[in-house]
């Protein structure tokens, strides 16, 4: 029956003395329609996706307990998702305890599976389930929720979106409509294609080898890092924090930064804007040798510096506030609270 139901529940009590009373219980569940949207939900451990030759969509969850009795309260089940989506769920005794305890976890609280529940490094039961879900090589719409934890996804295909409260994210070789967002820890992709969506609350967004039509990187706290990026349009803007760009072939290009300084280092040809606006920080603009620009900046405390061979600056009375080559092939515009403004060329 548990078969014919795509769950399979295995127990195993592992070590002796001190230990003896810690128990995994492994659990399994299919989704057998992997044509509609579908996510897939764990309180607290880690997840990672990836993809399978299959046509279905398999999670094997890993629970640790404290012992028999609690692991045994543990299922992973298909529940209806709050935007109605069918949503593969490792429940946890949510109206038994209150706490659950995640070794090398922080401190949060969440609301999960109805209930508001905290998960700590130190308090609570333990309690916690490392999933690895497969999912088919085809196109796929996929909400992949850790609540507390790591999530990593690899070689996947369609409109996907990573999402962690606590916990880094990494993205490997996905294509598509491509969201990563934690509350707390650092994304890092790497040869994403299509859009692509990195939002942290606090930690670094650090993204190599892009292509595609939109990157989008957002920051609370934390810096932005791009390289060997290929892009239409580039936006990066973080609370706190440094955004750099290096071997970036991009048509548009805005950095915005409350603290921090913002660097663009451009290749190719096809790049015709850049707007740069940091409250406290400089802005260093390296475009290709022979690209003609016009750049106009405001420094509230800083200098305007046009390290351009044949560049001409443009003066306001005596103050430098911007300078220009050529027909304008790019425009520049830089606005600084405290910092220099510089354009050089290589």
């Amino acid at each position: 029956m548990a078969r014919a139901l795509g769950i399979v529940a295995v127990i195993l009590v592992v070590f002796g003395g001190a230990a003896a009373a810690e128990t995994t219980r492994t659990l399994e569940v299919q989704l057998k329609d992997a044509n509609r949207p579908f996510a897939v939900e764990n309180l607290a451990g880690k997840m990672v996706v990836v993809p399978w030759d299959g046509d279905q969509v398999v999670a094997v969850a890993r629970v640790t307990a404290a012992n028999t009795g609690l692991a045994d309260q543990v299922s992973f089940e298909q529940v209806r998702g709050r935007d109605g989506r069918p949503t593969l769920r490792v429940r946890y005794p949510v109206r038994r305890h209150s706490a659950f305890r995640y070794p090398g976890g922080g401190s949060t609280t969440v609301t999960y599976d109805g209930r508001r529940v905290r998960v700590s490094g130190r308090q609570g039961v333990l309690l916690y389930a490392d999933v690895e879900v497969k999912v088919p090589r085809s196109q796929v719409d996929g909400i992949f929720k850790n609540h507390v934890g790591p999530l990593s996804a690899e070689g996947l295909t369609g409109t996907l979106r990573l999402d962690t409260g606590s916990g880094s994210i990494t993205a490997r070789n996905l294509e598509g409509r491509i969201v990563a967002d934690t509350g707390s820890g650092n994304v890092e992709a790497t040869g994403v294609r299509g859009e692509f969506v990195c939002d942290t609350g606090s930690g670094a967004c650090l993204v190599t080898d892009f292509e595609g039509t939109r990157l989008t990187c957002d920051t609370g706290s934390g810096r932005v890092r791009m390289r060997g990026v290929r892009a239409d349009r580039v936006v990066a803007d973080t609370g706190s924090g440094s955004v750099v760009a290096e071997d970036a072939d991009v048509v548009e290009f805005r950095g915005d930064t409350g603290s921090g300084s913002i660097r663009l280092e451009a290749v190719g040809s096809r790049l015709q804007r850049v707007s740069a606006d940091t409250g406290s920080g400089g802005v260093t603009v390296s475009l290709p040798a022979g690209t003609t620009f016009n750049l106009r900046a405001d420094v509230g405390s800083g200098r305007v510096r046009c390290d351009v061979p044949g560049a001409e600056n443009v003066l306001r009375g005596r103050r430098v506030v911007g300078c220009r080559l050529g027909d304008e092939q790019v425009r520049i515009n830089a606005d600084t609270g405290s910092g220099s403004v510089t354009v050089t060329s290589r």
